[in-house]
């Protein structure tokens, strides 16, 4: 069985869940196919604006399904499914849902929607190399990164946010080649918040160390 119960992702043996609910309980009760494929992508999206991360992967999961069915493949509640999966802590079931949709933009340059999804999906893999990696974290960065911006056609990391909790990460694992590269980019910002300009300051005197 699967964290979503009949869902089609594979459950990981001895993976213990906690303080979650089901599809079922989220549709009290009633059937997915009772529901259009809209109607469940917008409780999924009302979940994942609460950081109801896990009822949101249910959700999203079901709407992408039920979009399956009228043959128009729905990327961003498929991508939206694997990131909240991430982020309710299930990271051994999500990995391979994300590197699915870095692969599954790269066999299709044609496909632009929900193509900025990508960073997104990178800065949870970044995020699991940091925790579980963090001795290879500068080269998974610059594999992830790379694969990023070709897959964009654009700089990566280029989401302000994530910008500043990978300098963070790359400090703490003493990357200063990452963290100098990154206080290039953040330099670049027009107008700078004053917040930005004191965190620039702190991370250029750690390099001048």
């Amino acid at each position: 069985m699967s964290p979503a119960g009949s869902h089609r992702f594979g459950h990981r043996p001895g993976f213990v869940y906690t303080h979650e609910v089901t599809l079922d309980q989220l549709l009290a009760g009633k059937s997915p196919e009772a529901f259009s494929a809209e109607q469940l992508s917008s409780k999924a999206f009302w979940r994942l604006d609460r950081k109801q991360y896990y009822a949101a992967y249910l959700l999203f999961e079901a709407a992408w399904r039920r979009a399956e069915q009228t043959g128009v493949p729905w990327r961003a509640e498929r991508n939206r499914a694997a990131t909240s999966l991430f982020e309710a802590g299930h990271v051994g079931e999500a990995l391979p849902l994300l590197h699915a949709i870095l692969d599954d933009y790269a066999a299709h340059p044609e496909a632009v929607s929900d193509r900025h999804w990508v960073e997104h999906t990178t800065q949870c893999l970044l995020r699991h190399a940091y925790r579980e990696d963090p001795n290879n974290f500068e080269t998974r960065y610059r594999q992830l990164t790379a694969r990023a911006a070709a897959l964009q056609d654009r700089e990566s990391p280029w989401i302000h946010p994530f910008q500043e909790e990978l300098a963070e990460f790359a400090q703490s694992l003493g990357c200063r080649d990452v963290v100098r590269e990154l206080v290039a980019t953040m330099a670049r910002r027009k107008p700078m918040p004053r917040a930005l300009k004191a965190h620039l300051r702190e991370l250029r005197a750690w390099l001048d160390d």
